[in-house]
């Protein structure tokens, strides 16, 4: 059978009129109160109507239809997941809620998590329905309700696109449900929603749409409403309208009867009965903000009696439903006109009277409270503030003899006071009288309001109701009458109580401030206290409980997104400020950064984070220090081919230095190329080596080669270094060119010349030499030009003395 078939069973009607004649409406328990507090014979036990809270699973719950604006959590008839969002398989879960097996006239609200839910319908998805305000989590969408009210012909096409074809459980094409209100509820997951689970969910709907006599303009009302035509039905909460409907007319879902009579013809109805308490219901009470006096709601299930669910709808509106001469008609609160009036004359003194003033004490009550549905709470059960009377205490030997009344289809508060204040008042009027009257009696029903006086039991022009009748064949009648005000239905605005609404979904506590959070900027240095990368210290407050890390995202100013974002573990332990050092080598030397912090605690509750804070980050750039420690990684490696040698460290340190000169501006990118040969024995050595640089970076391109020819004996050495170098930069461009000769054989001895190029464009190029003494000779050897070391400019026969250099020469070293 597919899912939602529209299949209906209900219950036989035979019987259930005769209960609602002994039941419910002539019976000797005299108040609206007792009539309420009667228990269900054992065989009719079952839930009363009301709201279902719980969602149902299985396949043997009951139809249902809903009445007036109720709530329910649905029926689950089918359930999936599907699709996939970055690495999390079958993100999407899918519930397929049935709500009722009879059209809804539509969904008022939904509850998630037991709160009140906010439904945006101005944004609807085209596959999954409308997104709910409280499943949006960091812009983005993970909680959806699309509704059906139950006159659907197709299949959902989502559905059928996401399970059509799966392996075991298909969503085929036939179900469609028709004549079934249900809800898709889709969810994507979020382990920061609902602790990663999908929530749970109420649905506040409106129920069945109903004939209304009173709109009914071609049977005595004024209207368009027809008993044989559903399209021009209307949704209402009205206590008779609704009776009318579901009980004497039966519920139908097209033309398949589901619950309730059969159509019971109209003249068994009589209208005049049933438009009076349709009126009394909608009557607005003036001293309580002009509400109508009575509404009700709730879910009906096909295996509850029809007399039960009378009885349940007459408590919720001080009712009664009567049946006299196989007519069936209502009486709702306020008690009606007197249609009789009768005195001594009209009274058998042959026949004995029987007053009964007033019931045992287990019977007697002088504070009722009523219990209601709450949909400020969920739809949960709630208790209505009492009604009592301090009079009524006092005279019952100051003994407070309160009772209690669950009333589901009830769902405002003040009508529930309003119940229990009339309940209290009118249980209070205990006299009954029963006597033989007057044939002319004849003509009247149960429920009729009559006055009389009977100036011997002390009645004067009283009001009573009639509550049972009987005949004899001389047409005299023995009634049983109570006495009835109509004071006790028109409860005064000083009957009015305060009342509030307390919050029932889980309360989270709210979100933590970013107190005491701060940046700014920070160097970190190295051993020898030399400056070697920009960062950043967060300070926080340390010592407090529920804290895990603390985050900090850096972003450049003006940016949407962060390019830096870390936890840090939470200093729990420092009392006061904690300070926390921060780098990474997407900062760069001197920029302008904003960045912001917050605490992230191990459960899942909400932390603020600190509005954006602008830094500068320190003025750190890359120097020698950086170029060297890249140089030993490749000094590592060597060694771990050739083995230890002192003098290849050794070798390292003195090519460290000769690369010094060289400006990195904040150069990131750079690779090195290291080879050497290398022969020892018996204290000789002997070495070449080679040392290629390459560096890149924002700040532009370096190039920088070294060859170095070494021999060494007894500790004396002596070497040949060449060194070639070229920039690029924002600062300019750049050459140099160097060759050196040394020897150290316990003094240090060198020759150097060079080329420079200064990345200085007012900077003049230069040609270097650094000697004890140079010459310029002609291809045949002889000397052109020499100077000594003193400075002093030599012709080649010495005669001639230039004193042309002024200043210092330059020797440095490669």
């Amino acid at each position: 059978m597919p899912f939602l078939a529209p299949v209906f069973g209900a219950i036989a009607a035979g019987g259930w009129v005769t209960q609602l004649v002994v039941g419910v409406g002539l019976s000797v328990v005299s108040t609206l109160l007792s009539n309420a507090l009667r228990p269900k014979p054992q065989a009719q036990k079952q839930r009363d109507p009301g709201v279902s809270l719980t969602m149902q699973i299985g396949g043997n719950n009951p139809l249902s239809f809903i009445v007036g604006l109720s709530a329910t959590a649905g029926h689950r008839v089918y359930a999936g997941s599907w699709g996939n969002v970055g690495a999390t398989p079958n993100a999407y879960f899918v519930d397929v809620l049935e709500l009722a097996n009879a059209p809804l006239d539509g969904l008022s609200g939904v509850f998630v998590e037991k709160e009140r839910a906010t439904i945006l319908w101005d944004e609807a998805h085209p596959e999954f329905g409308y997104p709910i305000a409280q499943g949006r989590k960091g812009g983005k969408d993970h909680l959806w309700v699309k509704f059906y009210r139950g006159d659907q012909t197709t299949p959902d096409a989502y559905l059928r696109s996401k399970f059509g074809s799966h392996p075991s459980r298909p969503y085929d094409a036939d179900m469609v449900g028709y004549g079934t209100a249900y809800a898709i509820v889709t969810t994507r997951y979020n382990r920061e929603n609902w602790n990663g689970r999908p929530p749970s969910m109420l649905f506040e709907v409106r129920g069945l749409r109903c004939y209304n006599i009173r709109k009914d303009s071609t049977a005595g009302g004024s209207g368009s409403h027809r008993r044989n035509d559903p399209a021009t039905w209307e949704w209402t909460e009205n206590p008779y309208v609704i009776a009318y409907n579901i009980a004497f007319m039966g519920v139908y879902v097209g033309s398949e009867w589901m619950w309730g009579l059969q159509n019971l013809p109209i003249l068994r109805l009589p209208q005049s009965a049933w438009i009076a308490a349709m009126n009394e219901a909608d009557r607005t009470m003036a001293a309580w903000g002009n509400q109508k006096q009575f509404t009700i709601g709730g879910e009906i299930t096909v295996d509850m009696q029809p007399v039960d669910v009378l009885d349940e709808i007459a408590k919720a509106s001080l009712g009664r439903f009567i049946e006299s001469a196989g007519s069936y008609k209502p009486r709702c609160g306020l008690p009606g006109a007197s249609v009789w009036s009768f005195g001594e004359g009209e009274l058998l003194i042959t026949d004995p009277r029987t007053i009964t003033p007033f019931p045992g004490l287990e019977a007697t009550h002088n504070a009722v409270e009523i219990s209601y549905s709450e949909p400020g709470e969920a739809w949960g059960t709630k208790a209505a503030p009492e009604a009592s009377d301090a009079g009524m205490i006092a005279a019952d030997g100051n003994r407070k003899l309160p009772v209690g009344l669950t009333l589901g289809m009830v769902s405002r508060n003040e009508q529930a006071q309003r119940l229990a204040y009339s309940y209290l008042h009118d249980g209070r009027r205990f006299r009954t009288f029963r006597g033989s009257f007057h044939p002319i009696s004849w003509m009247l029903e149960p429920g009729d309001v009559i006055d009389g006086t009977i100036l011997s039991e002390g009645y004067s022009g009283k009001a009573f109701e009639i509550l049972e009748m009987s005949g004899r064949r001389t047409f005299v009648q023995t009634m049983t009458i109570r006495e009835v005000d109509p004071d006790d239905f028109d409860p005064p605005e000083s009957a009015w109580q305060p009342w509030s609404v307390g919050p029932i979904q889980t309360i989270y506590p709210p979100s933590q401030p970013a107190t005491g959070i701060s940046f700014a900027p920070l160097t970190l240095m190295d051993s020898d206290n030399v400056g070697r990368r920009p960062g950043l210290e967060g300070f926080y407050q340390g010592g407090m409980d529920d804290v895990r890390y603390f985050a900090v995202q850096v972003r450049r100013p003006g940016d949407a997104l962060p390019f830096f974002e870390g936890e840090f573990p939470y200093r729990a332990d420092v009392v006061g400020e904690a300070a926390q050092p921060i780098f990474s080598q997407a900062f760069l030397p001197n920029m302008d950064v904003e960045v912001r912090g917050k605490y992230v605690p191990f459960t899942s509750r909400e932390t603020d984070w600190r509005s954006w804070m602008p830094v500068k980050l320190p003025n750190v750039k890359l120097g020698a220090s950086d170029i060297a420690l890249d140089l030993s990684n490749v000094a590592k490696d060597v060694l771990a081919q050739i083995g230890t040698s002192r003098q290849v460290i050794e070798t390292f340190k003195r090519i460290g230095t000769l690369l010094e000169e060289a400006d990195r501006e904040s150069y990131t990118k750079r690779e090195s190329l290291f080879r050497e040969i290398k022969v020892e024995l018996e204290g000789l050595e002997a070495s070449f080596t080679e040392i290629i640089e390459v560096a890149l970076g924002p700040g532009g391109a370096i190039a920088t080669a070294l060859e170095s020819l070494y021999a060494a004996m007894g500790g004396n050495t002596a070497e040949v270094n060449v060194r070639w170098h070229a920039e690029a930069g924002e600062g300019g461009f750049g050459a140099r060119y160097v060759q050196q000769a040394a020897v150290n054989d316990g003094q240090f001895r060198a020759a150097s010349q060079w080329l420079d190029v200064p990345t200085d464009p007012l900077q003049p190029t230069m040609i270097g030499w650094a000697a004890g003494r140079f010459a310029w000779y002609t291809s045949a050897g002889v000397p052109i030009v020499a100077m000594d070391e003193n400075g002093v400019q030599r012709s080649a026969n010495n005669a001639v003395m230039i004193n042309w250099v002024t200043g210092a020469m330059r020797n440095d070293a490669v």
